[in-house]
C-alpha cells in the first residue's frame, strides 16, 4: 500500500480486511494466530489495474473436493495474489499471478455436523466457500426390551458418529 492508514473494509469470523487510500486490501490476522498483515494486492503499482474473481460463490459436499476461480484483470500487467483465511480451505495452483488467470483450491472433509464457510481472497475479491456438515447417525445398544407387571429399569447406550451430534429421549407410551 502507500504506508498510510488502513480503513476497516469488512469484518470477517477468520480476521479483519482493511483497505488503504490506495484501494489495496489486507487481510489482517486475529491475535493468537501470528499478529501480522497480509497484503492481498502486492505493493507495486496497481493503478489502473481493476479485477473480477468468479465464481465468487463455491459450495463442496461433506467430503471435500477441488475448484478453481477464474480472475479478469483489467490489464495484463495487474499483479495479484490468493490466500485462504481458514485451515480447511487451501490454495493449491494460482496462488498469485499477473493479468488474467486461474486459482486453483481445495477443500478438507468436514468432520463436524455443522455447515461451514470461509472466505478465500484473491485479486482483492472475496470468494466464500460454503461446505456442508456430516449427516449424524446413531446407534443404541437394544433394540427391544420386554418388562415384567412390577416394572423395569435398565440403561440404553447411545453411540453417535461425531462429537457435535446431541441428541434427546423421549417416550409415546403414556405409563
Amino acid at each position: 500500500g502507500d504506508g498510510g492508514p488502513a480503513v476497516l473494509g469488512s469484518m470477517t469470523p477468520e480476521g479483519t480486511m482493511a483497505t488503504d487510500s490506495n484501494g489495496s486490501v489486507y487481510f489482517v490476522e486475529p491475535i493468537g494466530v501470528g499478529n501480522s498483515v497480509r497484503a492481498l494486492i502486492p505493493s507495486a503499482s496497481t493503478v489502473g489495474c481493476m479485477y473480477s474473481a468468479f465464481p465468487a460463490q463455491v459450495t463442496f459436499p461433506t467430503v471435500g473436493g477441488s475448484n478453481s476461480v477464474s480472475v479478469i484483470a483489467a490489464m495484463n500487467s495487474c499483479p495479484w495474489l490468493a490466500f485462504s483465511t481458514t485451515d480447511w480451505v487451501s490454495v493449491t495452483g494460482g496462488a498469485n499471478g499477473t493479468g488474467n488467470g486461474t486459482m486453483s483450491f481445495s477443500a478438507s472433509p468436514n468432520s463436524l455436523s455443522a455447515n461451514r464457510s470461509a472466505l478465500i481472497a484473491v485479486a482483492g475479491q472475496f470468494v466464500t466457500v460454503s461446505q456442508t456438515g456430516t449427516p449424524c447417525t446413531f446407534a443404541i445398544n437394544v433394540q427391544q426390551i420386554s418388562a415384567p407387571a412390577a416394572g423395569l429399569s435398565g440403561t440404553v447406550n447411545v453411540t453417535a458418529n461425531l462429537p457435535d451430534c446431541s441428541w434427546m429421549a423421549s417416550t409415546n407410551a403414556s405409563w
